[in-house]
């Protein structure tokens, strides 16, 4: 019988969370905007498929979705910081994405619940658990356009092996 618990060795008593998810969110976030800033400003302009998603703009997009989910999470509206266009305004909007990531995280110690959403547009009740993993999913999505629009250029920003789960766990020596 093929038992997918046969070699497993605990670590803990506790179940699975979506703590260390959360926290590979923020860790490979700081690690992946590090990369960014190293980048020329000529290339914040490029693209992979629709020109109007540049890497400034998906850059932008990240931090702006994390407001939107710290939104959905809390009810705090956060006013967003203009698409970059040169390096020092790429870091404000890293920093601003670490702050709303912080809060993201922190949500993450609640029990699951169904959120009511109301906006001026539209309302919706929605899992946290929903909230929290697409968060995750979100910025995962546009790191990986973000690095092919790079790619497309000539340009390696990153091998994002070295910011995925196993460097997160080998990292932490888990």
């Amino acid at each position: 019988m093929n038992d997918p618990h046969h070699n497993v060795v605990k670590t803990t008593e506790m179940p699975v969370t979506m703590e260390t998810t959360l926290q590979y969110l923020a860790w490979s976030e700081g690690k992946f905007f590090e990369r960014l800033y190293e980048l020329p400003e000529s290339l914040y302009g490029a693209s992979y498929g629709n020109p109007e998603w540049t890497v400034a703009k998906m850059a932008w997009h990240i931090a702006s979705g994390a407001t939107w989910y710290e939104f959905c999470l809390t009810g705090t509206m956060h006013e967003r910081p203009e698409i970059p266009t040169s390096r020092d305004e790429l870091m404000t909007v890293g920093s601003y994405l670490r702050q709303r990531t912080a809060t993201i995280v922190d949500e993450g110690r609640y029990d699951d619940a169904l959120l009511h959403v109301v906006t001026d547009e539209e309302e919706f009740d929605v899992a946290r658990s929903i909230l929290l993993t697409q968060a995750v999913l979100h910025s995962i999505e546009h790191r990986a356009q973000i690095a092919a629009a790079v790619e497309s250029r000539g340009h390696n920003l990153a091998d994002l092996g070295e910011i995925d789960g196993w460097a997160f766990a080998e990292e932490r020596n888990r």
